[in-house]
């Protein structure tokens, strides 16, 4: 249970998040994977903290 509230703490400090739900089934190749990769390299480059869910 400590570990499930630190996560929310630890949440609770971020300001801009955004999450990525996806496959781990998707080839690297595919282009929605390449399109998901590039939007997130230009969100955190925008100064969001990116979460994978």
């Amino acid at each position: 249970m400590g570990e499930f509230v630190e996560g929310f703490e630890f949440l609770a400090d971020l300001k801009k998040e955004v999450t990525f739900f996806g496959s781990a089934r998707i080839d690297p190749k595919h282009r929605c994977y390449r399109e998901a990769r590039k939007l997130a390299r230009m969100l955190g480059e925008a100064g969001f903290t990116i979460i994978t869910g």
